[in-house]
């Protein structure tokens, strides 16, 4: 089996995920605390403690408003960590495969503002702590990016569609400086209730997504932005 591979130059990198409630980001993490980097983990449903000194969670409760929260967290990483190197962002509503006329509004509501309002908010309160690294990187991730207007993806489709245009509008926004770049990973398959479970030994599936995230975050990788990557390609790292 395909080992994960290494990225020494993410040593002491600040990198916040946000949501990190299944198994894939989990994995993540936990190859980024072998790194020996600052983990910052915001998450509405998480359950972790934790006694590494390198690894902060902080609680978001959407019960609360959502924006005062994510002001709140980025005040507290400010305050300890000075500056952001990573944002991962999990968009973590992944709804089901439904004719348009039969989706129901409840969780149309849901998914857009898992996918789209909570993703749009946790930006724009962290770019100031994103611009006070050498080069800020954004990382979100959609779903079948392949099969976007195949019928039955209307909530995927449209998700996926806001997170390409704010990729491409942050990324212009930020060509002069490069002070911000972003980019997307096409998590390619999906599975009722997660994403490539994951099981004792991890298969080549959850490897691959996990390399596909350090190859983004490496430093000889800096300048790409705008890409959208899959995770079925054996990225060299």
């Amino acid at each position: 089996m395909k080992k994960i591979l290494h990225a020494n130059d993410l040593n002491k990198k600040n990198i916040v995920l946000i949501n990190i409630e299944n198994e894939i980001y989990k994995s993540l993490k936990n190859k980024l605390i072998e790194l020996n980097s600052n983990i910052i983990i915001a998450d509405y449903f998480t359950k972790e403690k934790t006694k590494n000194k390198n690894v902060s969670i902080y609680k978001i409760d959407k019960n609360k408003n959502i924006y005062n929260e994510y002001t709140i967290l980025c005040n507290l990483i400010k305050r300890k960590y000075k500056h952001i190197d990573v944002l991962i962002i999990n968009n973590t509503k992944i709804p089901n495969l439904t004719p348009i006329e039969y989706i129901e509004i409840d969780n149309w509501i849901n998914t857009i503002n898992n996918n789209i309002n909570y993703s749009f908010l946790i930006i724009k309160t962290l770019i100031p702590l994103l611009k006070l690294s050498n080069n800020g990187l954004i990382i979100l991730n959609a779903y079948h990016q392949k099969k976007i207007e195949k019928a039955f993806m209307g909530e995927i489709a449209c998700s996926n569609a806001f997170l390409i245009s704010l990729m491409k509008i942050i990324n212009e926004e930020h060509k002069n400086s490069n002070k911000v770049r972003v980019n997307i990973i096409d998590i390619n398959k999906i599975k009722k209730n997660n994403i490539y479970p994951l099981k004792k030994n991890m298969n080549e599936s959850t490897l691959n997504i996990i390399n596909t995230f350090i190859y983004i975050m490496q430093e000889k990788n800096k300048h790409l932005k705008n890409k959208i990557l899959s995770t079925t390609k054996k990225w060299i790292i």
